[in-house]
């Protein structure tokens, strides 16, 4: 076996045990977002600010995958304007 296959394969058996034993021993594994966010939480409740509604709310219906939609048309309006001076004139070669 080679160097990299080798280490490769020491690399894999020592996260999958190590997430094997942090599973046997009840770990959870929380995301950093969580932790972030309810820090950040602890510390507006805290100051008096706490949760507040949003600005847009989009959870109502298709809102949001229509916003995605929208901007998805404005970024390809814009690349196609500029697809000349981003690749190059089409009868130029590299």
């Amino acid at each position: 076996m080679g160097g990299k296959k080798w280490l490769t394969l020491c690399l894999i058996v020592l996260f999958a045990g190590a997430i094997i034993v942090g599973l046997a021993m009840g770990q959870s594994f929380s995301g950093m977002d969580e932790k972030v966010n309810s820090k950040i939480n602890e510390l507006a409740i805290a100051a008096g600010a706490g949760e507040r509604a949003p600005f847009i709310n989009t959870d109502q219906g298709d809102l949001l995958l229509f916003l995605f939609l929208l901007s998805g048309l404005v970024v390809g309006f814009y690349l196609g304007y500029q697809w000349r001076r981003i690749f190059g004139k089409t009868g130029e070669k590299l």
